[in-house]
């Protein structure tokens, strides 16, 4: 009887294939693989002896972030290589082996010792016993490790600048939070990532949490880990964590991971690129004549004369030779929309999102100007909830054009948050998000925004939109959710039949999908399910969305390409 057992993984997991090497030891194993899929092992036997081994596999692959699914199945010959696929040094902070052994080197999975953070308290249980009394006694407490300086919160004092929460007790996720089975899964990954997500309502009323969302993780070392072990005997279910340190973080498109803040890669062999070295949102990406080199830095983001024009390089110098690709970048502080390459090497947007700021009181005023029906909305609007509206306009707060900023705006005429200081536009657009994601139903309202034209490219307009919001709530209908969500939905219908109108114009060979916008996880997942009905969408992977794939593309991109879009409203491109 001959079997393959299969892990289907969205990118390499380096222990995986060590794992596989260790395993083609056994007696019962023939062949192992490398595949597009993932990793494969296969092996002969009995039903005895392969129902054994699977128990043994089952317990000797850790549960990675990037297992999308794994698999047995019978066949009928062997596909792979009786010899050991290559390895590269493991970045693990632990294992099973040494997940209590914090002083000592793990063979198993490459980690170094964390003793010298241990060195003044001579043991584990002194050094977590003076943490655990600063925290029960002061609600906070410092301390350095591998991931550098790092302090823990008890949650009543969290304030609105934490973003990040810690949970000691994996098994409280699902009643804290509003997750799933596959967020679970990903959060106890062998790569402890974060993923953002929202605390359920009696959770936070329970802690007085004042964010709507959260990045949320699980212990990603081992000193973190032994404190967060005796926080749990403690009942303390969760902290607020603040470092610098970045983890892993990551999303899904229905059950796809996507990576959003660094890359699954150290390095990328690619083609020479016109810069030496470029940075973006903690990543380092640099040519040493070979390949391109990935690591982590604390110096600032490199100037990028286009970020869009950057993301696009990323990701199709990637090939060997580069495709006919346009990239739908989205970005909170940078030029959105969607930015096409020309055969002759010139960028030039197809669509982009507008580059407008304005005041809530200049937004309402645009919107009472559009025409007659929109002056008699906004005359109902305010004998309905003329308070509300006039504390967003006193508000003197300043939104521009993006997705972050439109969905801050839809949030306050909708009431799910109420603008009080100039940080605020963040905080709204969170709200919008996380009640977006408490919608239940594939079904919402139509909240669609408009397209305007002109000499150069298509640029969306917001304000039809907006009024959209204040009509659904002047008539009360819609619960604020599936308002929250159908704004969402809406634009990503919208963006979608542009870009497919744009696909079958231009003669694409794929979309590319970049920017921090995707890291909403309503915004990525309706996207990228609309769009990949008709259309060839491409992720950064092995890339993330916004960092790594910038600094590689900001090596690339010359100013001297750019000439003809600079300084320009927009710009037009001649179809294929």
């Amino acid at each position: 009887m001959k079997l393959r057992f299969s892990f289907h993984t969205e990118q390499a997991v380096p222990i995986y294939a060590r794992l596989c090497n260790q395993i083609l030891q056994h007696p019962l194993v023939k062949t192992i693989g490398r595949t597009e899929q993932g990793y494969a092992i296969e092996a002969e036997g009995d039903e005895a002896e392969l129902s054994a081994l699977a128990e043994l596999i089952g317990k000797t692959f850790p549960l990675s972030c990037w297992l999308t699914h794994s698999e047995t199945e019978a066949i009928e010959q062997f596909d792979g290589e009786a010899q050991p696929l290559a390895e590269s040094r493991l970045e693990m902070t632990y294992c099973r082996h040494c997940r209590d052994l914090p002083s000592h080197s793990c063979r198993h999975c490459d980690s170094v010792s964390d003793g010298h953070w241990l060195a003044e308290h001579a043991t584990l249980e002194r050094w977590v016993q003076r943490h655990l009394d600063a925290l029960l006694l002061d609600g906070r407490t410092e301390f350095d490790c591998r991931h550098g300086h790092r302090e823990l919160l008890l949650l009543e004092y969290v304030t609105p600048a934490d973003e990040a929460l810690l949970f000691c007790q994996p098994q409280a996720l699902a009643d804290a939070l509003h997750i799933g089975r596959i967020g679970q899964l990903a959060l106890s990954g062998l790569e402890k990532p974060q993923l953002r997500l929202v605390p359920r309502y009696e959770f936070v009323v329970a802690h007085n949490l004042p964010r709507a969302l959260y990045q949320v993780q699980l212990a990603d070392e081992r000193l973190t880990l032994a404190l967060c072990d005796a926080l749990a005997a403690r009942g303390i279910c969760a902290v607020a964590i603040r470092s610098r340190f970045v983890p892993l973080q990551l999303s899904h498109c229905d059950q796809t991971p996507i990576a959003l803040s660094q890359p699954g890669v150290q390095s990328l062999i690619t083609h020479p690129p016109r810069q030496q070295r470029s940075c973006y949102r903690g990543i380092e990406a640099r040519w040493d004549g070979e390949k391109i080199a990935f690591s982590p830095t604390t110096q600032a983001d490199t100037a990028l004369p286009l970020a869009a024009a950057a993301a696009l390089e990323g990701v199709r110098r990637q090939d060997r030779v580069p495709k006919r690709s346009a990239v739908l970048y989205l970005s909170k502080r940078h030029d959105s929309g969607l930015l096409y390459r020309s055969d002759s090497g010139q960028y030039r947007w197809l669509v982009r999102l507008p580059e407008i700021k304005r005041s809530v009181r200049q937004c309402l005023n645009d919107i009472e100007a559009r025409n007659e029906s929109s002056a008699r909305l906004m005359q109902r609007c305010r004998s309905a909830f003329g308070d509300s509206l006039a504390r967003a306009e006193r508000s003197e707060l300043i939104v521009g054009g993006s997705v972050s900023d439109a969905m801050a705006m839809a949030a306050w005429l909708l009431e799910l948050e109420i603008p009080t200081s100039d940080d605020d536009q963040a905080m709204a657009a969170e709200a919008l998000i996380a009640s977006a994601l408490q919608h239940d139903s594939p079904v919402a309202p139509r909240i669609d925004a408009e397209l305007a034209g002109g000499d150069g490219a298509l640029e969306l307009q917001w304000l039809r939109a907006f009024q959209s919001c204040l009509s659904y709530r002047l008539a009360g209908t819609e619960s604020a959710s599936a308002l929250a969500y159908g704004f969402i939905d809406s634009f990503c219908d919208f963006v979608a039949t542009w870009v497919e109108q744009l696909d079958a114009d231009y003669g694409l060979d794929e979309v590319i999908l970049a920017g921090d916008e995707f890291e909403n996880p309503v915004l990525l997942d309706r996207l990228f399910s609309r769009l990949d009905r008709n259309v060839k969408i491409r992720l950064p992977s092995p890339l993330d969305l916004a960092g790594a794939t910038l600094a590689m593309g900001g090596l690339f991109v010359d100013p001297a390409d750019l000439a003809e879009i600079k300084g320009q409203a927009a710009a037009a491109a001649e179809p294929a």
